[in-house]
This record gives structure tokens, C-alpha cells and sequence, in this order.
């Protein structure tokens, strides 16, 4: 008889002599089957172990909240925000194309004057900066690497590629500049800025730029604007609709400027750009065990020739559950390995083990940045 201890309160006891042995035995009296107490005791352990999983499972996740972890609402809030400022942006820039053909024929030097001021005054600083610091390339080693089919190959083999497929996850995870970064040209060139839509991750330099372009546009393009809607109301001409464009356009945009200086909008919105990569990243290692799991099932049927393959991932799948249950100690109890067996987690079963990954993802969200980051 196994005993499991159970480290949330539930003590599981296993009989491995009164369990079931012949496949497809339902009857008391067949020979070798189990019998039907014995079944009842066996189905009432693997309610005790779905009880104790479900029980630890609930415990890390409070205590991941109790930890600071990231609620995944303010991160879709704050991937909503990224777009709001992209489309301040844009309307800002479009207003003033409408606004120019409006006040142009208010027949105003000073106002005409100020529409050649405020273009220059937006594409200045740009140049500036792209003569100071030169631009950078865009892309990076978003390619992902083969995976190899099931059964076409050696172990030895597949295990090179399932590497180098984590191992490629990796890289995609690079560490955020904390001071913001380098302005690119899509930051700041109208249309090509919406590359930013199809970007495949964002990260704290594309939202400090997008917020620093925001506030140039606003101080140049959108100070003739304001000047026009005011020369509008002075002169007494009509509200047309490219007149309540540019007024809708400040509405938008001039709170934005100022949330980017009174406020750490651009830090949480950063972080948020980084949790979305985070929780790809771990949505990753859940597709490589799924793949792992799936490969098993499919090598069962290829009798004599997928043995090794399967041997080889089945001491795979049990050393990742092994090390999962070491992290998840290590991350919440600050204890070694001793502590897997007292916190009940070396059973762990092979469909919990996306929830621990969810968990440790929480985790990882958590540590995005300290407290009241500006």
C-alpha cells in the first residue's frame, strides 16, 4: 500500500493489490477483476487527489493575489489605452489636414503663418532626434524554428528540436529598456504607425514613444488647431464639421498629454505590453506539453518502433512535473525540493500541470515592476 500524503488536508491511500487488473473486467466474479468495494475505495482516492490538486490550486492562486499579481482586466484596459492613444494620434494629424483647408481661407497671415510654424515645429524635434541617436532596424528573430513531426527520427534527435524550440521562446522573452528606448520612424510617420496594430509584441519604448509623439503632436499640430477654432469664434464663422473635428481632436488628445506627465499610465501601460508576451510565452510551454502529451498517445500505436520515443518522453513529461513542483515551492514557500511531498505536489497529474503553469505566469506578472513605478 502507497500513501500520499496530502499537504492541503487530504490524506490519500492507494491498494495497488485490491485495484483493478484485467482490462475491460466489470463483473465481481470474473476472474481478476476487482472487487466492487474495491473499486468504490479506488474511486474514492482519485476524488481525494482531485480534491487536494483543486485545494493547492486555489491556494496559489490567492496567494498570487496577495502577492501582487496581475489582474488580467487592467491589462486589457491598458492594451485598449495603447489604441486610444494610436487614434488620437492619427485624428490629430488628419484634423489638422481638414483644420489647414478651413482656416486657409479665413485669409489670416498670422493664422497662415502659424500652420507653417506648427509643421515645422512637429518635424524638427524628429529629425533632431534621428540625426542625435540614428534609427534602428525593425524586426527581430521572430521566425520559429522547425518542430519535428511525431516518430521521424531518433530520440536523440527530437530532443535537439524540442530544445531548440524552448530555447527559441527564450530569446522571444528580451528584457524591456527601463528608460523608455529609442524613438523609431513608425513611431512618428503617419499610416506606417500602424504597424504598431500588427507588431507581434509591444513593450515599454513603443509606449513611452507613442506618448512623447502624442505630446509633440499635441503642442505643435494641435496648437493651430486651437488657434483656429479660437480665430473661428472671434470672426464669427461657421462651426463646419472640419472646425468640431479639431475640437474632438483636443478632447482626445490633450488628457492623454496629460495623464503621459501626471501620471504613470505609460509605465502601467508598458508592463502591460509586457505581460501579453509573458502570458504568450507560458501559453508556449502549454503547447509544448500538450505537444509532448499528444506524441505519447500517437506513439502507442506504433508499436516496437516508437517504444524508445516514448520511453523518452515519459521520463520527459515526469521530470517537467518534477521541476514544476519545485518551482511552485521555491516561488511560494521559499523551500527546496523537500517540501514537494509535504505540500502534496509530487502527485502531481499530468492535466494539472497547465493550471501550475497558469499559476507560475501570475507569478512571472507579478514581478514586472515594484510598487508605485512612475
Amino acid at each position: 500500500m502507497a500513501s500520499i500524503p496530502g499537504g492541503f488536508g487530504v490524506d490519500v491511500d492507494f491498494d495497488f493489490r485490491s485495484t483493478p487488473t484485467t482490462v475491460g473486467s466489470s463483473f465481481p466474479d470474473e476472474e481478476g477483476a476487482a472487487s466492487p468495494a474495491s473499486r468504490k475505495k479506488f474511486e474514492r482516492n482519485l476524488d481525494k487527489v482531485d480534491e487536494a490538486m483543486t485545494e493547492a490550486k486555489q491556494f496559489l492562486n490567492s496567494v498570487n493575489k496577495n502577492m501582487g499579481g496581475f489582474d488580467i482586466t487592467y491589462n486589457r484596459l491598458a492594451n485598449f489605452m495603447f489604441l486610444a492613444v494610436i487614434f488620437g494620434i492619427e485624428f490629430d494629424m488628419f484634423g489638422f489636414v481638414f483644420g489647414a483647408v478651413q482656416y486657409w481661407e479665413y485669409d489670416n497671415p498670422l493664422l497662415r503663418a502659424l500652420m507653417f510654424f506648427s509643421v515645422a515645429g512637429y518635424a524638427a524635434p524628429l529629425i533632431m532626434l534621428q540625426c542625435d541617436a540614428g534609427g534602428m532596424s525593425v524586426g527581430g528573430e521572430t521566425s520559429q524554428p522547425h518542430r519535428t513531426p511525431i516518430g521521424t527520427g531518433a530520440s536523440t534527435k527530437g530532443k535537439q528540436r524540442g530544445n531548440e524550440y524552448l530555447r527559441w521562446m527564450m530569446r522571444q522573452n528580451r528584457p524591456a529598456n527601463p528608460f523608455g528606448g529609442s524613438m523609431e520612424y513608425y513611431h512618428y510617420m503617419p499610416i506606417l504607425r500602424y504597424y504598431l496594430l500588427v507588431k507581434s509584441s509591444l513593450d515599454l519604448a513603443d509606449v513611452d514613444a507613442i506618448f512623447k509623439v502624442n505630446t509633440l503632436s499635441s503642442f505643435s499640430l494641435g496648437i493651430f488647431q486651437i488657434m483656429g477654432i479660437i480665430a473661428t469664434m472671434a470672426s464669427g464663422y461657421p462651426f463646419t464639421i472640419y472646425v468640431w473635428i479639431n475640437v474632438a481632436s483636443q478632447v482626445i488628445n490633450w488628457p492623454l498629454t496629460i495623464l503621459y506627465f501626471a501620471s504613470p499610465i505609460a509605465a502601467w501601460m508598458g508592463r502591460a505590453g509586457k505581460a501579453k508576451t509573458l502570458s504568450r510565452f507560458y501559453d508556449g510551454l502549454a503547447d509544448h506539453w500538450s505537444r509532448t502529451y499528444t506524441s505519447i498517445a500517437a506513439l502507442i500505436f506504433l508499436h516496437d518502433d516508437g517504444d524508445e520515443e516514448r520511453n523518452r518522453l515519459e521520463m520527459e513529461k515526469k521530470q517537467v512535473k518534477v521541476r514544476i513542483a519545485h518551482a511552485v515551492c521555491s516561488a511560494f514557500a521559499g523551500r527546496d525540493g523537500v517540501s514537494i511531498e509535504k505540500f502534496g505536489l509530487h502527485r502531481m497529474r499530468d492535466g494539472d500541470v497547465k493550471d501550475f503553469l497558469q499559476i507560475m505566469r501570475d507569478q512571472a506578472m507579478a514581478q514586472l515592476s515594484v510598487n508605485n513605478a512612475q
